[in-house]
């Protein structure tokens, strides 16, 4: 209660300290607390600053599967708000940071197919706004023929990870009863 209190009040010193406590007191529930601090993030800074944070994070060495699947979930379904302030090439950058994030969470455990297929899910939809966005450049200028084989070549190496990551998880997933 007091986290989902804090978290609206946006009142970080208060939160920081009970998400402390209870992350003493209830060592077990990580992953929930993970998801408490995400939100707080989420509701209270900009989309911006959280993919700053997952990379410095990233870059320690200290994320674990879940911190990565937390953060891979808050990049795959930002909140509308926020979705509503990004340009098609901040949307793709989001969502190939998410696919990233489930990578690598499913490179600490390559058990769990789930990981992979939204990673490809995601470098599919990648794909899809490049699409809108190759149909968005018609015409026979040269200028125009550039920037379409400019973005042909970005869906290419959309599609083969999309079809390397859907290919992983189906393999994995097609084992489990």
């Amino acid at each position: 209660y007091i986290l989902d209190y804090d978290t609206k009040q946006k009142d970080e010193a208060s939160f920081k300290k009970y998400l402390a406590i209870a992350k003493e007191v209830f060592p077990a529930d990580a992953s929930m607390w993970s998801q408490f601090e995400m939100n707080y993030m989420t509701s209270n800074t900009g989309l911006d600053q959280i993919v700053s944070k997952y990379k410095q994070e990233d870059a320690s060495g200290k994320l674990t599967e879940d911190g990565y699947l937390t953060y891979a979930e808050s990049f795959a379904m930002p909140e509308k708000s926020q979705i509503e302030k990004l340009d098609s090439t901040q949307l793709i950058q989001l969502k190939l940071t998410a696919a990233d994030a489930f990578q690598k969470a499913y490179n600490l455990n390559n058990k769990a197919g789930i990981y992979a297929f939204n990673a490809g899910v995601l470098y599919y939809n990648v794909f899809t706004v490049l699409d809108d966005r190759f149909y968005g450049y018609t015409g026979e200028s040269a200028a125009l023929k550039a920037k379409r084989a400019e973005i042909i070549k970005e869906q290419q190496d959309a599609a083969s990870k999309a079809i390397e990551w859907l290919e992983k998880s189906y393999t994995v997933l097609k084992a489990k009863e």
